[in-house]
């Protein structure tokens, strides 16, 4: 819903092909419901912010007009969320093309759409997929070893972002796999130091 070039259309037709179209009518209400109560609760967080800022400089006889002003515009945010949140998904799609960059559109957008644009600067910001991360953590386990346990942290995070610019993640998925091969080929349950030594009668 934060791509402009899609909304709550792209979602509509996707879900045609699943459902009849009072179903599709109830899950896109309920899907916008649920992106108003975020936008309310993000116009919530920043007017509250701004009122403790004000509050914060003015002196004490002004405190109750501070919190009156907050009361107001708490009130009135259900409505003025409704009616931004209507304005930016009844405004044209943006036109699709390779070039375009949704980050610079909300950071031009913030003027216009304040709250939307922070929201959109965090939501954004979530991976779509946590392969990236969990590589990076089985990589770090294997670089901070018993053996090199002493290892500065920034070191650490040299070495994983070293070896991940230079080979990728294909190349920690084949580490992964010569590691248990490994494994495999020498058991923990062993107990190494009764073997008999090599030559050994």
């Amino acid at each position: 819903m934060l791509d402009p070039r899609y909304k709550l259309a792209l979602v509509r037709n996707h879900w045609s092909h699943l459902y009849v179209d009072a179903e599709v009518d109830a899950r896109i209400t309920k899907v916008k419901d649920a992106f108003i109560e975020l936008y309310k609760f993000y116009d919530s967080a920043a007017t509250s912010t701004s009122s403790n800022s004000v509050s914060s400089r003015v002196s004490p006889q002004f405190s109750m007009s501070a919190m009156w002003e907050t009361f107001e515009s708490n009130n009135a945010s259900g409505s003025d969320a409704l009616t931004v949140v209507d304005a930016y998904l009844n405004a044209p799609l943006v036109p699709r093309s390779p070039d375009f960059d949704i980050l610079k559109y909300w950071q031009s957008s913030s003027s216009t759409y304040p709250t939307l644009a922070r929201m959109a600067k965090d939501v954004l910001a979530v991976p779509i997929t946590s392969v990236a991360s969990e590589s990076s953590f089985s990589m770090g386990s294997r670089t901070l070893t018993k053996y090199r346990a002493s290892l500065l942290p920034k070191n650490v995070e040299a070495i994983v972002t070293t070896q991940n610019w230079l080979f990728g993640y294909s190349r920690e998925e084949e580490l992964d796999a010569d590691f248990e091969v490994v494994s495999e080929t020498y058991p923990d349950d062993i107990d190494y130091d009764s073997l008999p030594l090599e030559g050994s009668g």
